[in-house]
């Protein structure tokens, strides 16, 4: 039989595991230097031998790797739906909030599943931390975009003559309209109940009792921001304004007001009102 030869890898992983036990050791020996510390935690897992203590974790508990295999799972549906949404019905500026409050939380929540494994990787707990805390941000400027184009359609409404029927004055009295400014409503609510939670989660520091405390987690960060999202999905703005979302804020050209209320309503009806240029604005002045 030929001699066994070792590859460069195991050469390698042999050689990484000799300065781990060294650094861990040394640490061990001098708790009190937090360079040797610092240096030690990345060689520590869970069942490391020398057995790195708990207090050099990053986080002081396991997360659960079922329900946040869940929140990865659907973060990613709900993020294919709003791009597939957001294309069909151009609502980029929109989209453009969106897609980074969705990808930050699933990529956050795909870091928790790796603390699961290993509550020591510092590079894992920043980016669980940044992610979820930077995402509601580009979520909540979603819904501020959503508010700031009613304001505008509103006004343009009030500017129409009276004789004119403005797509947006039906639209605003419908019953899916009403249901949207509702979820943007409860949206809104559930993004400020995420905010108090992590204010009052950090008050005490990473160490602290609110900070790991699973249950708390589960219950007033993810499902705050899934629901959310989730209603923000169901009543995507694209779907409810129609062609009336491109065509507000346009400085050249105006909304053609229809005649026939009858063809409206049916255009409302099949997935949001839509709305035409015209060279010529409201009131005949350019």
């Amino acid at each position: 039989m030929s001699p066994y030869h070792p590859n460069v890898t195991e050469i390698f992983q042999a050689a990484r595991n000799r300065t781990g036990v060294a650094l861990i050791t040394y640490a061990l020996r001098h708790p009190d230097n937090d360079t040797a510390v610092g240096m030690a935690k990345k060689y520590c897992s869970i069942g490391c031998t020398p057995a790195c203590p708990e207090s050099w974790q990053s986080i002081f508990h396991l997360p659960n790797f079922g329900a946040n295999s869940v929140y990865v799972i659907v973060f990613l549906l709900v993020l294919d739906a709003q791009i597939w949404l957001g294309i069909r019905h151009q609502t980029w500026n929109f989209l453009g909030a969106m897609v980074p409050g969705l990808f930050e939380e699933m990529i956050g929540y795909m870091e928790r599943l790796l603390l699961h494994y290993n509550p020591y990787t510092e590079n894992d707990f920043l980016t669980y931390l940044i992610g979820l805390t930077i995402a509601p941000a580009f979520l909540t400027a979603a819904i501020y975009l959503c508010l700031s184009r009613m304001v505008a359609r509103a006004k343009v409404s009030a500017g129409s003559k009276k004789d004119q029927r403005d797509p947006f004055a039906v639209l605003k009295d419908s019953r899916k309209f009403r249901t949207f400014k509702n979820c943007l409503a409860v949206s809104t609510v559930l993004i400020f109940i995420r905010s108090i939670y992590r204010v009052v989660e950090l008050q005490g520091g990473f160490s602290g009792k609110v900070v790991n405390n699973q249950a708390s987690f589960m219950i007033l960060e993810g499902p705050m921001i899934l629901i959310a999202v989730i209603a923000l999905t169901f009543y995507h703005p694209g779907r409810v304004f129609g062609g009336l979302w491109a065509s507000t804020g346009k400085a050249n050209g105006a909304i053609i007001l229809y005649d026939d209320q009858a063809e409206l309503t049916q255009r409302g009806g099949k997935g949001g009102f839509q709305a035409e240029e015209s060279p010529t604005p409201l009131g005949g002045r350019r």
